[in-house]
């Protein structure tokens, strides 16, 4: 199966199959000035809990470079809104034993970019212009949760931020952010779901020079500097280990994840499993973060696992299943590579 089918299969799977409307506590909230990629109003939805608990759940959904890839035959990203809130079982359950942040004021952002939420700028592709501008819209839903006092930042004692897929690399960049504003006496939680990081030596060259200037920008967090013809990196983990040195950090990644090898990644799942555990990976990455950082990596194929049903958050990597892993992150227990 090529990538392009895998691709539109994943899609639905997503979309259609996935995808319900949750009950009706979670709300819209258009944010001024915030534009999905084909240039209309974004909005994010809230889930009224407990005040002094804040969780926020990113997106995920593909990434697009032109034309084709945005808006053309081989659409790899939505650009449009998103039509109903979402519910994959995972952290946007209702069920406490499914999801961690039940009790939890949620906000969930969805992903309508096509730049894994770190863009700044409007590209021009054809006819069509593309607004790249999660980051931006990132930025005005803090505005407008302070201004109008949608949420008080301030004075939440616990922080919860996960992202799956292109969710899961906007949730790592926006978690430096929130580690400026939030108090320093909450509990923090970083979890991402899938993130890739592991790339083949082409990877970085389909995309446009503004671009990458984005990319490298949220890779500048860790004071990490890409590689023209190295797709690897996961370098920029122990970095960002340090900067959120008090908060919990917990990345789960397949080791031959097919969506971030072959659809994305230009470069096959065997290579990628290691590139992985190799010098340099996730694995090593993790290990050499600190006590705050770990990995949960199983030999799969399967592209995330909090997100899609019980059996995804049931499968094992050494003696932890991905539930348990992230559950275990939450509580604070100590850090433990799971393979």
């Amino acid at each position: 199966m090529d990538g392009i089918k895998l691709m539109r299969m994943f899609s639905f799977l997503i979309l259609i199959t996935f995808s319900f409307p949750l009950l009706a506590k979670w709300k819209k909230h258009y944010i001024p000035g915030a534009r999905c990629g084909d240039g209309r109003d974004y909005f994010v939805y809230i889930k009224r809990g407990d005040p002094k608990k804040l969780a926020f759940v990113f997106m995920g959904g593909g990434a697009c470079w032109n034309h084709s890839t945005c808006f053309g035959l081989n659409r790899r990203a939505w650009m449009h809104p998103i039509p109903i809130m979402t519910n994959f079982g995972g952290m946007t359950s209702s069920n406490p034993e499914f999801s961690p942040i039940t009790k939890h004021t949620s906000v969930f952002f969805p992903y309508c970019t096509g730049d894994v939420h770190v863009g700044t700028h409007v590209a021009k592709y054809g006819l069509r212009k593309a607004y790249h501008v999660g980051a931006l819209n990132f930025n005005s839903a803090l505005e407008y949760f302070k201004r109008d006092g949608a949420i008080s930042i301030d004075k939440i004692n616990d922080f919860f931020i996960y992202g799956y897929s292109a969710g899961a690399i906007g949730a790592i960049y926006h978690a430096t952010k929130m580690n400026k504003i939030i108090p320093k006496h909450a509990r923090k939680t970083l979890i991402a779901d899938a993130p890739g990081l592991h790339f083949g030596k082409s990877f970085w060259k389909k995309f446009p020079k503004r671009y990458l200037k984005d990319i490298d920008a949220a890779l500048g967090i860790g004071s990490f500097e890409r590689k023209v013809n190295n797709g690897n990196v996961s370098g920029l983990i122990p970095k960002l280990c340090s900067i959120l040195s008090d908060w919990q950090v917990g990345v789960l990644q397949g080791s031959r994840d097919i969506v971030m090898s072959e659809v994305f990644g230009e470069i096959n799942r065997k290579e990628h499993e290691k590139l992985i555990f190799g010098a340099g990976g996730l694995y090593q990455s993790t290990l050499a973060g600190g006590d705050n950082c770990s990995a949960w990596i199983p030999k799969s194929e399967m592209h995330t696992f909090f997100t899609i049903s019980q059996t995804t958050r049931s499968i094992f990597a050494g003696t932890k299943s991905a539930s348990e892993y992230v559950f275990d992150v939450m509580d604070g227990i100590k850090s433990k590579n799971y393979r």
